[in-house]
């Protein structure tokens, strides 16, 4: 009787395939592993302190300085102004009086001579109030620091809010004046008058353009002219060190060419919580150089830092 079996060479056939398919997946697992992974270079490096020497941006004299040496200042705020010397710029004058003489035009051609009074007579009373704020805020500056409780810089801060109250008091009491007395026929010679106020205005945005403010948070370290001292155009006035900016310095024998400027690198330091992060400035055959404008204001210059290079 005639029996039909498998073929024994189909047979290995068979066999064989799973062993085959298992030998592909190892050699592909063993070619991934063989495969470099991210390199990471590890360094150490000092900070140093960025320090900028700011210069009068014009010939004239020294307006608005009231920074002392030690005072913390922000970013972005207004350090001194330098003005032509005759006295006719006073920063912010032409401003107000051309603010004040445009809302004089506008109740004027709107009309409402009662509503204007009593809104004039409302501003004052408010204005009145602000006074009466800055001048016991003042006050209390002035006793603090005879007794060394505050700086100088505070009680001129006071006294410039004061003074500003008491602007916006005579301007206030301005307009209830004008309320009072306001005529239609003024309508002509306020807009004379605003277009002269704008004029002067257009002459102080220029003024102003001399203006200098700080390029970063810092510190004052040194006053190189005092306030209304006159100076000539590119002369120090003060020197500032940023809290907040640094520069990191690493010494090498040779340049490694892999670190090219641009590249961000992390940062961290003995007490830090987390690091921060810089970027190359500079790389030579000395040193590499980089740039930070996140390091803690607590890091202070000459603290070692660890660097961390993703290559």
């Amino acid at each position: 009787m005639y029996s039909k079996k498998t073929p024994r060479s189909k047979h290995k056939r068979t066999s064989v395939l799973p062993f085959f398919l298992l030998l592909c997946a190892a050699l592909v697992a063993l070619a991934g592993c063989a495969r470099p992974g991210r390199q990471v270079l590890h360094l150490q490096g000092r900070i140093e302190a960025v320090t900028t020497t700011l210069p009068a941006p014009a010939d004239g004299k020294v307006q608005g300085l009231i920074v002392e040496k030690g005072d913390r200042i922000r970013k972005g705020e207004p350090l001194f102004g330098v003005a032509d010397g005759t006295g006719t710029n006073v920063p912010g004058k032409a401003a107000r009086e051309l603010a004040q003489a445009q809302a004089e035009l506008r109740r004027l051609q709107a009309g409402g001579p009662a509503m204007d009074r009593a809104a004039a007579a409302a501003t004052v009373q408010g204005a009145l109030a602000d006074v009466q704020r800055a001048s016991a805020t003042y006050q209390k500056m002035t006793n603090l620091y005879a007794i060394g409780g505050v700086s100088k810089r505070q009680v001129d801060q006071s006294a410039q809010t004061l003074a500003s109250a008491r602007d916006r008091l005579a301007a206030a009491q301005a307009e209830l004046r004008q309320a009072q007395t306001a005529k239609p026929s003024d309508s002509a010679a306020l807009q004379a008058k605003v277009k002269a106020l704008k004029d002067a205005y257009e002459r102080e945005a220029e003024q102003t353009a001399n203006e200098v403010k700080a390029p970063f948070t810092g510190l004052v370290g040194g006053l190189q002219a005092a306030n209304g001292a006159s100076v000539r155009q590119g002369q120090p006035v003060l020197t500032l060190t940023a809290t907040t900016e640094c520069y990191i310095r690493i010494p090498q024998s040779v340049r490694d060419g892999r670190l090219e400027p641009g590249r961000t690198v992390t940062l961290t330091a003995p007490g830090l919580q987390k690091p921060f992060i810089g970027i190359i400035r500079e790389n030579t055959d000395r040193e590499l150089v980089l740039f930070s404008d996140q390091k803690p204001e607590d890091l202070p210059a000459g603290a070692s830092v660890g660097v961390e290079i993703s290559l």
